[in-house]
């Protein structure tokens, strides 16, 4: 697909540029149909097929990979009934098939789909091979020409870290990405980013060409807004991995208290997606993800506050103590978060690009929706599931 800095971007940004609320606010609203679903054994996954069912009339076809001991039907039954205590039999409504979407064989039994819900990603964000854009790009691309086949709508999950980093200053501090936007000069050295970046800009280069397509940059994916439960491995997910980064080296720089982070509840996500994917054929870019803000440093007080061992520091203090993480090989791994980022910069200052949705927001009121607020009752039930998993066990005195 070529390198994402020597692109032509004017015609993608030219019809970027009709994703607007009065577009929104002129076209009607459209109905799913039937599925594909992609990615359903993943959290957000599993919480868009309770969704579909739930929710919406039409059949559910899950395309799932077999697990290591276990056929793929079992994998997302299993899932459903450990997630959902309502979870019921489906009956002829839900379908599951093994296979891969990066094998396009797998796609061609498929039919009588209206609508194609891409949740599978890999979310590896420093691999050493390419399996990351094996998924997270080339399987799009096969979703593109099966959606092409079969005059089916896209809806694509991806990240508003697409945003990518300023590094060293480039692109401004003063630039704020939003759903008109997708190249703007950002760093896309991660490759998790970067496969993400690729597939989205495969997606617009086909809506050029007509195809009916979606993509939703959602968020910090969290624990549900209901009842506080999270994902399984909840190891894997990047923002966990910086907290237990920080209990690992035992303490935070007051100097990082305002960093903004927003926590994007499972359910409240999917409740997003699935309006969203109702929106004018027009309307092809929406960030559904929380527009409520917490400072780090809450986070951080309110785990201390918790009985978690983390204090507050000065720089000089936090950096010396990261300095004793690093080479302590007990802890050293539990830091991959906040290193990786640093090596990549190679030295140079490197900030995560800054995004709103506002625009999405306003649309999502209009369809009678709204973010519930992350407060600090969520914040506490989050964290408690977290202890409860064992995510804080150990830490260090400083």
């Amino acid at each position: 697909m070529g390198d994402p800095y020597k692109y032509d971007y004017s015609k993608i940004n030219g019809l970027l540029a009709e994703n607007t609320l009065e577009a929104f606010r002129g076209g009607g609203t459209r109905m799913s149909g039937n599925v594909l679903l992609t990615g359903a054994t993943g959290f957000l996954g599993i919480h868009m097929l309770y969704g579909l069912l739930k929710h919406t009339p039409g059949s559910i076809t899950c395309l799932a990979r077999r697990g290591r001991q276990t056929a793929a039907d079992s994998r997302v039954r299993n899932l459903l009934f450990y997630y959902f205590e309502d979870a019921a039999d489906w009956g002829e409504r839900l379908k599951i098939i093994e296979g891969d979407m990066t094998d396009q064989s797998c796609l061609e039994s498929i039919n009588n789909v209206d609508t194609v819900i891409n949740c599978a990603a890999n979310v590896t964000h420093f691999a050493k091979d390419s399996r990351t854009f094996d998924v997270n790009t080339g399987g799009v691309v096969n979703l593109i020409d099966f959606c092409r086949k079969n005059d089916a709508r896209l809806i694509h999950i991806s990240t508003a870290s697409i945003a990518g980093l300023s590094v060293g200053g480039y692109p401004s501090k003063e630039v704020i990405m939003d759903e008109t936007m997708l190249y703007f000069g950002q760093n896309l050295e991660n490759q998790y980013i970067h496969s993400k970046f690729m597939a989205e800009r495969a997606i617009l280069e086909a809506a050029l060409g007509g195809l009916d397509a979606k993509i939703m940059r959602v968020g910090n994916l969290m624990a549900r807004n209901k009842d506080g439960e999270f994902q399984i491995n909840a190891k894997a997910n990047s923002f966990l991995g910086r907290l237990r980064a920080y209990h690992a080296i035992g303490c935070f720089p007051y100097s990082s208290y305002h960093a903004a982070t927003e926590l994007a509840p499972i359910d409240s996500t999917t409740a997003a997606v699935l309006q969203l994917a109702r929106a004018p054929g027009s309307c092809r870019v929406f960030h559904p993800y929380n527009n409520h803000n917490l400072f780090m440093g809450d986070i951080i007080l309110t785990m201390k506050d918790m009985g978690i061992s983390i204090e507050m520091v000065e720089d000089d203090v936090f950096q010396k103590a990261l300095t004793s993480a690093m080479k302590d090989p007990a802890r050293a791994e539990s830091l991959t978060s906040l290193i990786a980022y640093q090596n990549m910069a190679q030295g140079r200052a490197a900030i995560p690009v800054a995004v709103k949705n506002d625009y999405t927001t306003q649309a999502l009121l209009r369809l009678g929706w709204r973010w519930p607020e992350t407060d600090s009752g969520y914040l506490r039930k989050f964290l408690d599931g977290l202890v409860s998993l064992g995510m804080f066990e150990g830490g260090v005195d400083v």
